[in-house]
């Protein structure tokens, strides 16, 4: 472990540069040419002179109007979702609602003083008003 210690230490150890490299390093970098950014490519590639300013102006307004349109009918579909599950919740605790009523009439009926329930009753007809 130490052999490989001091290969790292040499390998790594600090240089100077040799003379002259940071005049060579300028020199080549002004030399270089110089190339635009990838913003300045796409602005100079929508700069099409034969397009009026005014045109630029309505292709933004028309790109607005489709944004704020579909936004609309996004939140009109999520409006329309939350209606239907709350349509769904509220069938849900009628569901519940007359489910629970049933146990509360047969607990009453176990519990009622003259006695245990009888064992044949007439079923009544069950409307259920949704």
């Amino acid at each position: 472990m130490n052999h490989l210690d001091d290969e790292l230490r040499s390998a790594l150890r600090r240089e100077e540069p040799p003379q002259g490299f940071a005049e060579r390093l300028m020199s080549r970098i002004a030399a270089a040419p110089v190339r635009p950014s990838r913003w300045e490519r796409l602005l100079s590639a929508l700069r099409l002179p034969g397009l009026p300013k005014l045109g630029w102006v309505a292709a933004a307004v028309c790109l607005v109007l489709l944004g704020s349109a579909l936004e609309y009918r996004r939140q009109q579909r999520v409006k329309a979702e939350g209606k239907a599950a709350r349509a769904q919740v509220m069938l849900a605790l009628r569901m519940a609602s007359t489910k629970l009523n049933v146990a509360l009439r047969e607990a009453k009926l176990v519990n009622r003083p003259g006695g245990a329930r009888p064992l044949i009753r007439k079923q009544r007809p069950r409307t259920e008003h949704l």
